[in-house]
């Protein structure tokens, strides 16, 4: 969802409400990559899909300083210097669970390797850079970014090695990919009990309001 600067001042006036709200920050699949993506996980034992829709994390599990306000104009800032891109995610990983280490998780990406170079790698870059003082980072966060940034899709939220064995298997010979462009991101705030209450669209190579 894209709000206009109207509806946008309207959104966050009403979740201040909720001083309790943590955000994050995601590039949206397009519906009819994530309604093919759910549905393959929803046939496929041990995957899972996201309730609130797929997406890429560029920012996750953060707090804001001051105000949305402030946060989603240097964010449409950022936005307004760059063109959609494309993205194709055709690649099948296994990968050890960030936080439960006994667990695997199975992703589509790019590459298998981050190329620190990409599109999406710069962008992101160029976010971080111009929110770090908007915003407080949480332990989740700051054990993400202590890996190095690789953008992806997650087909599972954690298996044991087994089980994640088998769903790459499964990944791997369906042949999923994903192939998109980037036209905007969304900040997504969430309440304690981790239900989405709040999405603001920023789209890229907008100009800025005058």
């Amino acid at each position: 969802m894209c709000l206009d600067q109207a509806e946008r001042r309207k959104y966050i006036s009403q979740s201040n409400e909720s001083p309790a709200l943590t955000y994050g920050l995601f590039v949206y699949l397009p519906e009819a990559v994530d309604d093919s993506l759910h549905t393959w996980t929803e046939q496929t034992s041990g995957a899972t899909w996201p309730n609130w829709r797929g997406h890429i994390t560029l920012l996750n599990a953060f707090r804001i300083k001051d105000s949305e306000i402030a946060l989603v104009d240097a964010l449409r800032h950022v936005c307004s210097q760059v063109e959609p891109f494309e993205m194709q995610l055709n690649k099948v990983v296994l990968r050890q669970h960030l936080v439960n280490t006994d667990l695997q998780t199975v992703m589509l990406v790019e590459q298998e390797r981050p190329i620190k170079e990409t599109r999406v790698f710069v962008f992101r870059r160029a976010l971080l850079d111009a929110i770090a003082d908007l915003i407080v980072t949480g332990d989740v966060t700051d054990a993400v970014n202590r890996r190095p940034f690789h953008p992806h899709i997650s087909l599972t939220i954690g298996l044991p090695p087994t089980e994640a064995r088998v769903l790459f298997d499964a990944a791997k010979r369906s042949e999923l990919s994903a192939s998109f462009q980037v036209s905007q991101i969304t900040l997504v705030g969430f309440d304690a009990a981790h239900q989405v209450v709040l999405r603001s669209g920023v789209v890229l190579g907008q100009a800025l309001d005058d």
